[in-house]
């Protein structure tokens, strides 16, 4: 039977961190976040990833290395990203690169390096940084105002600008999912999309995008 990806099963703190290469591990950028949901949506989404590699592989010295750490209950559990591929529990690799292996390493990739176009995780009340402003989810809504009228759900974020200015939005979804945003920071426009990206993929309801207006 194969070793489990995780020996424990509550983490309530994840870091993210990219060192220059797999033998030079000075970290290039790294994130804490402490946010109980964010563990588990991410341990269940590595679950889903088979545990048992069937193939090992030789990296060169200046292969890139990304760490993904859990912490809770005085355990910590380190997942490593070898050149975009994750190291199995039995310390092989995957020949066949799953959805959920590709969409864990391009959501925690989005969260160390945020940029247009990328398509962000929903993390509460954690400041995602662009170069002119910032984005801030900060949760949702729910009402339900049956028989009445229909149900709908409300997110809403927060938009500051470099002088700390705040644009406060909230975006509804019920029976018409939810309309993109457009908003200014000076002189340019940009588009927050929560319900389907510019590549026909589905945001809704766990990402955001952020493009250009």
């Amino acid at each position: 039977m194969p070793r489990p990806w995780f020996e424990n099963e509550n983490y309530s703190t994840v870091t993210i961190t990219r060192f220059t290469s797999i033998s030079k591990h000075t970290v290039e950028q790294s994130i804490h976040i402490d946010d109980t949901d964010l563990a588990k949506r991410l341990k269940e989404r590595i679950n889903a990833i088979p545990a048992e590699g069937d193939m090992m592989i030789s990296f060169g010295p200046d292969a890139e290395h990304v760490s993904l750490s859990f912490e809770g209950d005085g355990f910590v559990q380190t997942i490593h990203f070898y050149s975009g591929k994750i190291k199995t529990p039995s310390t092989g690799f995957n020949s066949n690169k799953t959805q959920a292996e590709l969409n864990v390493y391009r959501d925690i990739d989005a969260l160390l390096y945020p940029s247009i176009n990328k398509q962000m995780l929903k993390i509460k009340d954690l400041e995602i940084q662009f170069p002119i402003f910032s984005i801030t989810y900060l949760g949702n809504t729910f009402k339900d105002e049956a028989p009445v009228t229909l149900s709908f759900t409300t997110d809403r974020y927060v938009i500051r600008d470099k002088k700390g200015d705040e644009q406060f939005v909230e975006i509804s979804s019920g029976q018409l999912p939810p309309q993109p945003f457009d908003f200014n920071i000076g002189k340019k426009s940009f588009v927050l999309n929560t319900f389907e990206s510019n590549s026909g993929g589905r945001l809704y309801t766990d990402y955001f995008q952020i493009l250009n207006g």
